[in-house]
């Protein structure tokens, strides 16, 4: 499989995960169980929730995709910044950008002490909520 997405059904907006397709221009669907692109294995999704995974784990081992907020968590505990995941067009990768509008690039090394906290579709406010 060249890439994993996910996106949330048009009906139900739930996640579905496997491979991404457009169809027409206007529709968008994932194919979750097999690489043909017969009707019964295609999910139409809502084009602005797809996202690839990263090919990275947060540090509780969940799978990361673009549009995943992810939290810094310090050894101690402490919940330091929140950042968004995307994809960089002109870097050719993923980068996360936190709250303030700076950017990093996404790496394995970077990712190891982050979790995933949520998402841009589902908690499209999360980012700019103030630690309680």
């Amino acid at each position: 499989m060249n890439g994993k997405y996910r996106g949330l059904t048009v009906d139900t907006k739930k996640w579905v995960y496997g491979w991404y397709i457009e169809r027409y221009d206007t529709m968008s669907f994932i194919i979750n169980s097999s690489p043909t692109c017969d009707a019964d294995n295609m999910i139409e999704v809502i084009p602005e929730t797809v996202g690839q995974f990263t090919g990275l784990l947060d540090k509780n081992g969940k799978e990361i995709y673009g549009g995943d907020i992810i939290q810094t968590v310090a050894q101690d505990g402490a919940r330091l910044s929140k950042f968004k995941v995307y994809w960089h067009w002109a870097n050719a990768g993923f980068w996360k950008e936190r709250e303030d509008g700076s950017c990093y690039q996404f790496t394995r090394q970077s990712i190891s002490c982050c979790e995933i906290i949520g998402d841009i579709h589902s908690n499209p406010n999360l980012l700019n909520e103030a630690e309680k």
